[in-house]
């Protein structure tokens, strides 16, 4: 989940630094361009990150839930139990 937190505020910083750059080097109509630029890059971002934290989240409980194994595979679990020690004699 970090890596998914952490693909997104890149993706918005970058999104901002476009704008930015835009509005800067167009003075007329940047400003319109650096808003459209702003409102789709982070819908864009927005819907991403939903999807793949859903897409996440899905795999997550497919993998836990869903049996993977086959019926003979490992062995039984047997516990540890208290067994007598004899004492060293000399």
């Amino acid at each position: 989940m970090f890596a998914l937190g952490l693909a997104s505020a890149s993706l918005a910083i970058t999104f901002n630094q476009l704008s930015v750059d835009v509005a800067s080097a167009l003075p007329g109509i940047g400003v319109f361009l650096q808003l459209l630029i702003l409102l789709a890059g982070h819908l864009l971002n927005f819907v991403l990150t939903v999807v793949s934290g859903v897409i996440h989240g899905l795999r997550l409980n497919l993998i836990e839930f869903y049996n993977w194994s086959l019926a003979d595979e490992g062995y039984a679990f047997k516990p540890f139990s208290k067994q007598e020690v004899t004492p060293w004699t000399t």
